[in-house]
């Protein structure tokens, strides 16, 4: 079996202008000549973040695969493990000791200067994580998928496309109408679409911004007990669903797609048995799109997502980043799931820990 980087277990869908950069997506040859100008390279020791496509498949070269009309790349983000907090401690303990050896209070400019010091070297030591981004381009659905959560992982994917090919206008899903009072009928009037299936897992909240979550985990979703959360006016802003026979997912508000499992019976009769290994991860790969592909349609015509793309325009976003607390964030996604699955439902007064931005 594959390994994890072969899989889609998040997808953030963007409709993708393909008409702007056709000479990319009509010719296989020309699209891995531009995604290889863009390598993915290690970081130096006192570089904080790097990013750049690597080959698809590990133990090929090839960087992209074209099959049935769709594109495949693969992105590589590695960054150093440095909290912000150990930052501040460790300039909280020179400046103090500088001080006291100057025998005066350091200036603005001296506490900057020895913070940028204290952060290289603090980069030196640091470890180093990497993870990898699957993307998925449709040209004949005008539409893209990134396998993240976050928005900003997102962002900086479309980024990287954008500089290998000079230009990637796409925008993310438009819906004309409102995704968590369409998700709050789908449960409150049992108007679930014929090829959904409710799973366990839910997430609701209240309409002011500073209402409780609601959490509930491994539950009947059409029991009286939430039927009541909805008379109290709260929605549904994420929801476990079955897609037809062959995928578990979480859609959330924001109509990103977490917690993608392709279903083991939907495996065993559409996966073709491969002998090669390079042959298989192929296979799981073109089989991902096709879902994709599905689930991308289905998200567009249920939420009456907009889908001209031809005012679809570039949005330059620089690829480069210095790493923030979203990593962790969502390194841990898992993690928080099994936890809050330990519980048969949970209130809080934050934000939804489950998601990676804001």
């Amino acid at each position: 079996m594959p390994d994890s980087s072969m899989w889609f277990k998040a997808a953030r869908f963007f409709t993708v202008n393909f008409n702007a950069i056709a000479p990319f997506f009509t010719n296989a040859a020309a699209f891995e000549k531009a995604i290889m100008k863009c390598p993915f390279r290690p970081c130096q020791p006192r570089e904080a973040a790097t990013i750049g496509f690597v080959p698809l498949i590990d133990g090929t070269a090839a960087m992209t695969l074209m099959s049935g009309g769709a594109f495949y790349c693969r992105l590589r983000e590695e960054s150093k493990l440095l909290p912000s907090q150990v930052i501040r401690s460790a300039l909280e303990d020179e400046v103090a000791s500088r001080e006291e050896e100057l025998g005066r209070t350091l200036g603005r400019a001296e506490r900057e200067q020895l913070k940028i010091t204290l952060t290289n070297e603090l980069l030196e030591q640091a470890f180093c994580t990497r993870r990898d981004v699957l993307i998925w381009c449709c040209p004949r659905r005008s539409l893209c998928a990134v396998s993240v959560n976050s928005a900003k992982r997102a962002d900086r994917a479309l980024a990287m496309l954008r500089d290998a090919l000079g230009s990637f206008p796409a925008q993310g899903l438009q819906p004309r109408c409102a995704v968590e009072m369409r998700l709050t009928s789908w449960l409150s009037g049992q108007e679930l679409p014929q090829m959904l299936a409710l799973g366990s897992d839910l997430v609701l909240r209240g309409g002011d911004d500073d209402a409780a979550t609601i959490r509930v985990t491994h539950e009947d979703l059409t029991s009286q007990e939430i039927a009541a959360w909805f008379k109290a006016g709260k929605n549904v802003t994420e929801v476990q669903l079955e897609f037809g026979d062959s995928l578990s997912l979480v859609l959330s508000a924001d109509l990103c797609l977490k917690r993608i499992k392709v279903l083991d019976q939907y495996l065993e009769r559409e996966l073709p048995d491969e002998d090669d290994v390079r042959a298989e991860r192929q296979s799981i790969l073109i089989l991902q799109g096709g879902l994709l592909e599905q689930v991308g349609l289905f998200l567009q015509d249920e939420f009456e997502c907009e889908t001209d793309v031809s005012a679809v325009e570039d949005k330059p976003i620089s690829p480069v980043y210095v790493p923030d607390d979203e990593a962790e964030d969502e390194n841990n996604y898992e993690k928080n799931s099994e936890k809050n699955s330990e519980k048969n439902s949970e209130t809080d007064d934050g934000s939804d820990n489950g998601t990676e931005d804001n």
